[in-house]
């Protein structure tokens, strides 16, 4: 919803745009009606990646 919210602010095509196309609803709801899309599938493993190493990383900052 954060994307979301923030395309609702911006003025501007391209940019207001790009800032959709990063939102999690964008890739969702084409998926959701059927479409599988590389695109789709591509963001969400990348979204999935990014999140698992911040865990990572969180997890091995922390003294024991």
């Amino acid at each position: 919803m954060g994307f979301e919210l923030i395309y609702t602010f911006i003025i501007s095509g391209k940019i207001g745009l790009m800032v959709q196309a990063l939102g999690l609803s964008a890739h969702y709801s084409s998926m959701s009606r059927g479409v599988i899309d590389t695109r789709d599938v591509i963001y969400f493993i990348s979204v999935t990646t990014v999140f698992i190493l911040l865990t990572k990383l969180s997890l091995e900052g922390r003294k024991w």
